[in-house]
């Protein structure tokens, strides 16, 4: 759609005839003021079902991806992100679960920088190995109705 705009200027009000008309175009045509929204969001965010039977989404590289994320968050009880000194983190994670019993969970690669996973109540073990460094989370609690949401840091 091509939309032509005439602007009409007296003498100091060109600027605001020019804004007034943007505004007018966006009213008329809300089409237009969507525009800058991403069709992509959920583009890159990966949901699927671990080999142990666990709900799992995995995204997060981009701002309005997040923001999609966190809508379709309500069922996942457990929030990783993985994060550098300076920014998120892109490289892959493998990423082990155990619970505290000494029982693995599930092992899975996570290629972004969120991650959520549905898991049973209970106690569990976190560990994360990001580039050559391994990080450990001990004494992960997760409840049915309530989120737990660590940043794992590997650097």
């Amino acid at each position: 759609m091509i939309v032509k705009i005439a602007v009409f200027s007296t003498s100091g009000y060109g600027e605001l005839g020019s804004m007034i008309s943007a505004i007018l175009v966006l009213l008329l045509f809300p089409v237009l003021a969507d525009a800058r929204k991403s069709q992509l969001a959920d583009a890159s965010i990966t949901r699927g079902k671990t080999a142990g039977g666990f709900y799992y989404m995995i995204g997060g590289l981009a701002f309005d991806e997040q923001q999609a994320m966190e809508r379709r968050s309500a069922p996942y009880n457990l929030k990783l992100v993985f994060a550098g000194r300076l920014s998120t983190l892109v490289s892959p994670v493998l990423l082990l679960i155990g619970d505290n019993r000494g029982h693995r969970v599930d092992k899975l690669m996570v290629h972004g920088p969120w991650f959520y996973i549905q898991l049973p109540p209970g106690g569990y073990t976190i560990v994360a190995r990001i580039k050559n460094k391994v990080v450990v989370i001990r004494d992960v609690y997760l409840s049915k109705n309530r989120r737990a949401t660590y940043f794992v840091r590997g650097d």
